[in-house]
């Protein structure tokens, strides 16, 4: 499975309501960060970030509106920096990512499964 299938199927794994929401978020594969990453807060080892403005959690907790509208951002993945370079660690690094910019907080992240190790990390602008 390539990096870009693995992108796809994180997004199709979403529900149809949260894939709108990240649907004009890139996930961009790189090597390692660089010294634009280096400019939003990203360390040497980390392995993804989300870099945007996260949806704000419906105020009702319950349901999200279907008009709801799309995050802006980017989500950036250092393909060396994860090891071992598996499609399931490409796949959770992604899918923390992306539940990053649909507004869950790391604690709620890690509590879904997707527990990354130090380094990779949320920043917004």
């Amino acid at each position: 499975m390539t990096v870009a299938e693995v992108i796809a199927d994180c997004r199709a794994s979403l529900g149809p309501l949260d894939q709108v929401v990240v649907a004009n978020v890139p996930v961009l594969p790189f090597g390692r960060p660089d010294g634009l990453d280096f400019g939003r807060g990203c360390t040497p080892g980390h392995l993804g970030y989300f870099y945007g403005v996260p949806r704000e959690p419906d105020p009702r907790g319950a349901t999200v509106l279907p008009d709801v509208e799309p995050v802006e951002g980017e989500i950036r993945i250092f393909l060396q920096n994860i090891r071992p370079l598996t499609a399931e660690r490409v796949r959770t690094v992604v899918l923390h990512e992306l539940h990053h910019a649909l507004g869950y907080t790391e604690e709620e992240i890690r509590a879904m499964g997707y527990d990354l190790e130090e380094g990779a990390a949320c920043s917004t602008w």
